[in-house]
Formats: C-alpha cells, structure tokens, sequence
C-alpha cells in the first residue's frame, strides 16, 4: 500500500535514530574496552534457551571465565557484547552462576545479545563488559 503522507520522515527518522544508538553504544564499548570482562569462544550449552525458553543465548566457553567471574555475585548482568565477526556492538542481558531453575552443577556465563541473528554464531569469539 501507498506511504501516507509524513511517513517518508518518520521511517527517515527513526533509522537516524537507530544509526545514531549503534554509534553511541560503539563509543561506549570503547571507551569501556579496556574494562572487558571476559572473552572467549561461543559453545553449545544445554540448548535450553531457545529451544525451552524462547531467548537464545551464547554460551562462552568454561575455559574463557575459569577464575576470572568469581568475585562477581551470580545474577543477571546488563552489558555490552561484540562478535569478532561483527563491527556492531549489542546491548547484552548477562547471566553469570549455576542456573539454580535447572541445578547446574557447573557454573556458566551466558549472554542474550538483544538482537535477531540470522544464524548461529558457534565457533566466534566474542567479548563482554558489564556495566551493571
């Protein structure tokens, strides 16, 4: 169907407003980048994210964050994500403990990148900073 009249400013608008977020959270990241907490590669975990709970996640491998989140309290961090593969940087939902709803027995970092990928990113390296 045809645009109603304004609409070209509005859509016009809102990808400025979109671009101009991608650059903000760019330069937070930045500016935050001596502050990463952890990076390393995205593995397959338990699959309970999407497939149960209908939020993908990215699991980092136990081998990048052994030592190195325990003096973090366990919880549900708001953070920063980049994927090597990716110039972007994503808002990111951070998960760091045992996932008490499931009784892990081991702890994991996961990451919700507030984003829709059209793949799967299994393999990449990727890096965190918390800021909450």
């Amino acid at each position: 169907s045809p645009l109603q009249p304004g609409m070209e400013k509005t859509d016009k608008k809102t990808e400025e407003k979109d671009s101009n977020s991608e650059m903000a959270v760019t330069r937070v990241m930045k500016a935050l980048s001596s502050n990463i907490l952890l990076t390393g590669k995205v593995v397959k975990g338990f699959q309970r994210g999407s497939k149960l709970l209908g939020w993908p996640t990215a699991n980092l491998d136990p081998k990048a964050f052994h030592g190195k989140v325990d003096h973090l309290e366990e919880g549900v961090y708001f953070g920063y994500a980049k994927i090597e593969s990716d110039e972007k940087v994503y808002k990111t939902a951070l998960s760091i403990g045992w996932n008490p709803q499931f009784k892990n027995k081991e702890k994991t970092v996961e990451a919700y990148l507030v984003n829709e990928f059209p793949e799967d990113f299994y393999g990449t390296t990727q890096a965190f900073t918390k800021a909450f």
